[in-house]
This record gives structure tokens, C-alpha cells and sequence, in this order.
């Protein structure tokens, strides 16, 4: 495979070039929290991942972290969940609402 052939992925650029790790996860009514190791807090909803919505909260508590920190898996409920689909989620989300994106 020669460099032409690979793609350039800002995203990916961007969480390597932060070193951006989660640390932790919580649930909160219809809310998944994830902290990063810089102390910032992505909030989802829960209804946009049908496993983790209507699994028991013992079965949601029981995850693991995967890929150096960039990656959450629950191995009762086979789902896998990553920090680049978190930001890309919210990526596309704030530009279909028109939301000021604001980057330091």
C-alpha cells in the first residue's frame, strides 16, 4: 500500500493529535456521560443506541475501556462504542443545527 492510498480522517487527526482518552462513564435518566482525559464531557442520549437503552443498569456498569482509552465495550450486551463515533455524532449533529462549533 503506498501513502497515496490512505485517506485523511480529521477526526481521527484530531483525537491523536489531543491524545484524547476516555476515562470514565455514567448514566444519567436518558444520558450516557462520557469523561476524557482533559476533563471535557460528552453527553449522548441513550436512545440512540437501543442496547444500552433497555439494558438492566447492572449490564450498562459493566463496561470496559478498549483501544488505548478511545473505545468502551460491554461485553454482556455485545456493544462496542467508540470516541470517534461520539465526536463525529456530534460533529454532524451541530452543523445540521447550525450550532457554533467553537475549536482552541
Amino acid at each position: 500500500m503506498n501513502t497515496l492510498d490512505k485517506k485523511y480522517d480529521p477526526i481521527l487527526e484530531f483525537i491523536a493529535a489531543k491524545q484524547l482518552k476516555i476515562t470514565a462513564v455514567a448514566f444519567e435518566n436518558d444520558l450516557i456521560n462520557i469523561t476524557l482525559n482533559t476533563n471535557q464531557l460528552l453527553i449522548d442520549s441513550l436512545l440512540k443506541y437501543p442496547r444500552l437503552s433497555t439494558a438492566k443498569s447492572v449490564d450498562r456498569d459493566n463496561f470496559l475501556l478498549i483501544a488505548q482509552g478511545t473505545g468502551i465495550h460491554w461485553p454482556t450486551l455485545d456493544e462496542d462504542l467508540s470516541l470517534y463515533g461520539f465526536m463525529k455524532d456530534y460533529l454532524h449533529t451541530s452543523f445540521a443545527n447550525n450550532t457554533t462549533i467553537k475549536i482552541l
